[in-house]
């Protein structure tokens, strides 16, 4: 292995010595932050009731307390009485035409449910619209015209989002009311890009059972049609033991979840970041990384819960991105949240082995996608640009040089540097333009000594994920 054992241990010692430093800085500047009776302008707002057993407030995102204000209850009790009624469907119903009981009443209770959960006239908007597209794309099957479609939507979901929340009447799920139709829209389409001969029955039931899967109309993400594997002929070996296996995942997860919120309790790391002048580069640099690991962790808990769900029913599920503690390049980042999949499957992969103009090219209208699905917000504007930008700057690097640079102590180097890129970029959308701005600010100032020990810890920081990674391929290659 090309890193050598004593390197790979002195580079864990670094990265040890500097991770407790800074998660103890970092519950210390919270704890201050806590035990003060007036806070910091910006601040205050960021703080919320937590827990009643725990004896301070928590922090976190908007996004974070919609999720969590579901409910483990609530959440808990959906999940089981639906993995309970799609397991009898598939192993009760056995005597009923396979394809009738596979997709018919599946599609059947998920209507119900939507309009339960929602309102019957949400219901009837999530209807008529992939009933509209389908009839579209069967009279002008041209992608121009799919795509133009396509923003059309996306453009008034922006521009009148009250005539959709208007029609959802649970103030709980208030906030996906025009999440879910995006999500509806792009997996419409999906099928319409995928179906290319002329439909018969069996495929119009295939059409409505993909884009109201329960699992992903509610939650996301967004699953191309063709990696949405039929479960027309799912079969359990042992009905009890595979539901018992996904209740404990299940279980599991919600446990992951809940020590997660947990440590919202002591480290506030959205507050703290009005306090940078008072903390040292390596725990900033520590924080930077908590964030952007805050923001994976929303996305890992919930394509783990529809992953679970969805292999009980025999599909394909999502698989989470990286953690953005383990990566060094933009290419291992996800393009989005929800329509990753998507615009990996029909913008970016198609372009990206046609050269690097093609490359650019479906690069720019992915992103162009994802900012118009994320509402054309300025702040996700500057995300979009700053990724786009740092992408194909790496894609031209790596066609230059290639497999021929090969010192890897230099290499290295430059990808520990990439990955602070990697946070600033993503922060941008996570923090916003401002505090990114700050944190620049706040590096420009610090010392050539404190700039050294940031690159220090950059550089042990990708020897570490060389080490695994290497590790991890040559376990593969042993066991092929």
């Amino acid at each position: 292995m090309r890193h050598g054992k004593v390197e790979f241990s002195i580079a864990c010692l670094v990265v040890f010595y500097y991770v407790s430093h800074g998660l103890h800085e970092l519950e210390s500047r919270s704890s201050a932050i806590h035990r003060r009776q007036r806070l910091p302008r910006g601040v205050k707002d960021n703080l919320k009731e937590g827990w009643k057993y725990v004896s301070r407030k928590k922090d976190g995102d908007d996004e974070w307390d919609s999720f969590c204000a579901l409910g483990i209850v609530n959440s808990s009790v959906a999940i089981a009485s639906y993995i309970c009624l799609s397991g009898l469907i598939t192993n009760k119903l056995r005597r009923v035409k396979n394809y009738f009981e596979n997709d018919i009443i599946r599609v059947l209770i998920s209507l119900a449910s939507i309009g339960y959960l929602f309102s019957w006239k949400y219901l009837v908007l999530t209807l008529l619209l992939p009933i509209l597209i389908l009839c579209q794309n069967s009279l002008v099957p041209d992608a121009a015209v799919n795509f133009a479609m396509i923003v059309s939507v996306l453009l008034g979901s922006f521009y009148f989002p009250h005539i959709i929340e208007q029609l959802n009447t649970n103030s709980t799920l208030g906030f996906l009311a025009v999440p879910m139709v995006v999500m509806l829209v792009f997996r419409c389409y999906s099928f319409c890009f995928e179906s290319r001969k002329a439909l018969k029955v069996k495929d119009t039931i295939d059409y409505f059972s993909y884009v109201f899967y329960l699992p992903t109309f509610i939650s996301g993400p967004v699953i191309p049609y063709d990696s949405f594997k039929s479960a027309d002929d799912r079969k359990f070996k042992n009905f009890f033991s595979e539901m018992l296996w996904t209740f404990l995942r299940l279980t599991w997860i919600f446990s992951l979840l809940f020590l997660f919120d947990y440590c919202l309790h002591y480290i506030y790391l959205f507050s703290v970041t009005e306090e940078l002048a008072k903390m040292t580069p390596t725990s900033v640099v520590l924080l930077m990384v908590l964030l952007v690991v805050f923001d994976w962790a929303k996305c890992f808990f919930i394509y783990e819960i529809v992953k679970s769900i969805m292999a009980f029913d025999g599909h394909e599920g999502p698989a989470f991105p990286p953690v953005l503690c383990s990566i060094s390049t933009f290419a291992d980042t996800y393009f989005d949240r929800t329509l990753h999949f998507w615009v990996s499957r029909y913008l970016y992969d198609p372009r990206a082995s046609k050269g690097f103009i093609s490359e650019t090219i479906g690069a720019m209208l992915t992103f162009v996608i994802v900012w118009l699905s994320q509402g054309m917000s300025w702040t996700v504007g500057i995300w979009a640009i700053v990724n786009f930008l740092g992408l194909q700057l790496e894609s031209l690097m790596g066609r230059t040089f290639g497999d021929e640079f090969d010192r890897w102590r230099l290499k290295s180097l430059l990808l520990g540097v990439n990955y602070f890129l990697i946070l600033l970029a993503n922060l941008t959308g996570i923090i916003g333009v401002s505090k990114t701005t700050k944190l620049l600010s706040y590096f420009a100032k610090i010392s050539w000594s404190d700039f050294a020990t940031v690159i220090l810890i950059l550089y042990c920081y990708t020897v570490l994920n060389y080490y695994r990674q290497n590790r991890s391929t040559a376990a593969k290659r042993k066991i092929e």
